[in-house]
């Protein structure tokens, strides 16, 4: 009984983490995504290394910490996001900035964007790509919606890491490093590195960075 209601759990979780939706979405997922996203988020904003002025979109931005941190350090924003309660957390903890035309939070998917071709000087992910269905069709929405010589930074456990959790069997696709920069360079990316940094929460995170050419 106790297996199979710490499976049930676990299966509960996973589906949050993908697409945190109903009222433990709303209240939990933002806070809970947060915490757990820290140190990723951390190397996520070092590898970007914004300027005052610059244009950053967030995919799958969750609790909206790093939209929060890249707004202080002065750029403008866009996050885009499946979940239409981690978009209306985002709306109302970010509602200043939103309404002094600095932050722009939309309900998407990456594989549709909703914004103009050349748009951003940045793009980033965390701890998304596992729920993205179409990985070629979200590298090619990326690469319309940056700008030439605009960065993209993917932060993510790597396969080996995550296996670790058991959740993972439930809709999570796992990637290597090594495959994430070789799906980056047959999108047309360039210049690609990948950082690493221990979590002592989640163990291994990965940060790979490219450029569109």
């Amino acid at each position: 009984m106790q297996r199979r209601a710490a499976l049930l759990l676990t299966r509960f979780m996973a589906g949050q983490l993908a697409r945190p939706s109903g009222l433990f979405g709303r209240w939990m997922m933002g806070s809970r995504l947060n915490r757990l996203n820290a140190v990723m988020n951390e190397l996520t904003f070092e590898q970007l290394q914004p300027v005052d002025g610059s244009s950053v979109l967030e995919i799958g931005f969750g609790g909206g910490a790093l939209l929060t941190k890249l707004l202080s350090a002065g750029a403008t924003v866009a996050g885009a996001d499946i979940s239409p309660e981690m978009v209306a957390r985002g709306l109302s903890t970010m509602r200043h900035a939103v309404e002094a035309g600095r932050a722009d939070l939309q309900v998407a998917s990456v594989e549709a964007l909703p914004f103009a071709a050349c748009s951003f000087d940045k793009v980033c992910t965390v701890n998304t790509i596992y729920f993205w269905p179409d990985m070629q069709a979200a590298l090619h929405e990326v690469r319309r919606v940056l700008r030439p010589g605009g960065s993209f930074a993917i932060c993510f456990n790597p396969e080996h890491e995550l296996r670790k959790w058991p959740g993972h069997k439930f809709g999570f696709a796992l990637y290597a490093e090594e495959a994430v920069e070789q799906l980056l360079a047959g999108a047309g990316f360039q210049t690609i590195s990948t950082s690493r940094r221990h979590d002592p929460d989640q163990g291994e995170i990965a940060c790979v960075s490219a450029v569109r050419p």
